[in-house]
């Protein structure tokens, strides 16, 4: 047995069908219970947030017309005041099992692309469940071996688009190895690393300090929570509509007082 099987294999005895599961909702407690067809209509409810009008869409100009609970969510406990120095940092927690995610993933890159220098993004895998957590180990390798530019988007269209069966760590080795080049035994390796392992921690400690329940969700300046909206409620246009707006007023707080 590889050293992949005697680590990780006792943990996924049914990969395959937990991964049908994780492709029918993006939501930590009801995603064995939405259809596929549920998931692709629209991100996963947020029991919590007041849902706005069916015409609300994108109509915020400014920072003062956002609605906390309907708009965002503040992060809480809220963390220390920014002390204005260095790049605003955008977090999208996600999941390569999430279809929200997939459909997300064309909009964000092209926002992160047109994102100004003081602003650092980073996606951040969410290690919900084993299937989940298989995925964000693969995402950390591919960034260790210099792979993730290339597999990145790549991999979401070939569980989504494509219907590429990736049912195991090998598997998901072999995919990456295939796609962006490189040694699939490296890659297990990577997979395992110690380094992978504190990374993996980390997540989960970012996912239970912001409150993350649900994919994609999108965290500005480690204080504002922006979910994805419904299509009648202005989908993810109005999610990056009103994440330019918290950034918006992340930089009117770091200017220095006149």
């Amino acid at each position: 047995m590889t050293d992949m099987g005697i680590r990780r294999g006792w943990m996924l005895p049914a990969l395959a069908g937990l991964l049908t599961l994780a492709l029918a909702g993006c939501d930590r407690e009801q995603g064995a219970g939405e259809t596929a067809a549920a998931a692709d209509a629209a991100p996963a409810a947020d029991p919590a947030r007041t849902p706005p009008p069916a015409d609300d869409g994108v109509r915020a100009t400014t920072f003062a017309e956002l609605v906390p609970g309907i708009d965002y969510q503040l992060v809480d406990p809220a963390p220390p005041a920014s002390p204005g120095e260095g790049p605003i940092a955008v977090a999208e927690a996600f999941s390569y099992a999430c279809g929200h995610c997939a459909k997300f993933e064309p909009m964000l890159e092209e926002w992160v692309a047109k994102l100004p220098p003081d602003v650092a993004f980073e996606a951040v895998p969410m290690p919900f469940n084993e299937v989940w957590t298989e995925f964000a180990r693969a995402h950390y390798a591919a960034i260790d071996l210099g792979l993730a530019a290339r597999t990145h988007a790549a991999l979401f269209q070939a569980l989504h688009a494509q219907g590429v069966r990736i049912d195991s760590p090998d598997s998901l080795a072999q995919w990456f190895s295939e796609t962006g080049g490189g040694d699939a035994g490296a890659f297990r390796t990577a997979m395992l690393s110690p380094g992978t392992d504190a990374r993996i921690e980390g997540a989960r400690a970012r996912a239970q300090r912001w409150g993350v329940d649900s994919t994609p969700t999108l965290v500005i300046d480690e204080r504002f929570k922006v979910l994805g909206f419904a299509e009648a409620e202005g989908g993810f246009a109005r999610t990056l509509a009103v994440a330019d707006l918290l950034l918006a007023e992340v930089r009117r707080s770091r200017a220095p007082s006149a």
